[in-house]
């Protein structure tokens, strides 16, 4: 395909042909079983059915109830974990990459990486995942604020006369700055209180995760197989 993008429901319009032209196979595999004679030619029909049917069916298994069950089982748990108005999730994943308000049914603020194309025809356009993936844990410092620690150092430099000793000092001190401090925190977002995401990224934004309290509170099943991105888990990190 000479597509940029694609994806399997591009092949749906050939299905229906597909279909037609395995169907017609069958019914005559199946007119002619009865019509042989010979006992070999009838067990050479079961074996090429049975060649056919069972590894589709072990796939069917496989691929329908184990692999990349992850965000399904993802979304079940959110369902229960979450509460209406006071949530917050923050998905940290390829975009898309699970469902959303279809499976949770919830008045819940979710948000999840965007991957917009590029219909300006920017020059080395980079979408909002892929400016994630650049440098994690710079994108969750710029989104939802400096940790403590951070912040202290970037006050230091700054040439303030008093070392803030916790983080309240920091807030009083943005208060103060709030019309032309740099460190002002207004334009930032709210703390989710849910974080998924899948566990190769863990080691990349463990110290925005430990600063803020975070802990693990599940650990689900995804794929046998790691897939650039998306890995073999996906946890759930919340408050």
């Amino acid at each position: 395909s000479c597509l940029g993008h694609k994806e399997f429901r591009f092949l749906l319009p050939i299905l229906p042909l597909c279909l037609c032209i395995a169907g017609d196979l069958i019914a005559y595999e199946l007119t002619s079983y009865s019509k042989r004679k010979t006992q070999l030619s009838k067990y050479k029909s079961v074996a090429g059915f049975s060649f056919l049917i069972i590894p589709n069916l072990l796939s069917v298994l496989y691929l329908g109830l184990v692999h990349q069950r992850g965000p399904l089982d993802t979304m079940t748990v959110l369902q229960h974990d979450t509460q209406s108005h006071k949530s917050n999730v923050l998905f940290l994943m390829p975009c898309h990459s699970t469902p959303y308000y279809s499976h949770i049914h919830k008045n819940v603020t979710m948000r999840f990486l965007t991957c917009e194309p590029n219909l300006q025809q920017k020059e080395n356009y980079l979408d909002e995942a892929d400016i994630f993936e650049q440098d994690p844990l710079n994108w969750l410092h710029q989104e939802y604020g400096n940790t403590s620690s951070t912040l202290k150092e970037q006050v230091r430099v700054s040439g303030m006369n008093r070392d803030p000793v916790n983080t309240s000092d920091f807030g009083e001190y943005i208060k103060l700055n709030n019309s032309s401090s740099k460190f002002s925190q207004s334009t930032y977002n709210d703390m989710p209180s849910h974080i998924v995401l899948f566990d190769v990224l863990k080691v990349k934004i463990e110290n925005f995760l430990l600063e803020h309290h975070y802990q693990l509170c599940h650990e689900i099943f995804h794929a046998h197989i790691e897939d650039g991105r998306r890995s073999k888990y996906i946890l759930i990190y919340c408050k």
